[in-house]
């Protein structure tokens, strides 16, 4: 909203960025026992694993919040998905 931006984009984008970081941690936790210290391989590997789906989450989110206030154009989806 800081830049000038509809309110409803602000709202999908920062429901987008909650969810991943939401998700993230459950799922870190859940699957990797995650404790304070990442002191084994397994944590940063897990980390990694959990980082990818997380951000997806985010990721489809936000272009569904694009599309939806007409600031995204169907054409280029693919690329704003991965940016």
């Amino acid at each position: 909203m800081l830049t000038g931006d509809p309110f409803n984009l602000a709202l999908g984008m920062s429901l987008g960025n909650t969810l991943e970081a939401l998700a993230g941690a459950y799922l870190f936790n859940h699957f990797f026992k995650f404790h304070s210290a990442i002191d084994h391989t397994q944590y940063v590997v897990g980390l990694a694993v959990v980082s990818l789906f997380a951000t997806s989450i985010s990721a489809t989110i936000g272009i569904t919040t694009l599309v939806l206030t007409g600031l995204g154009g169907l054409d280029n989806l693919g690329a704003i998905w991965l940016t």
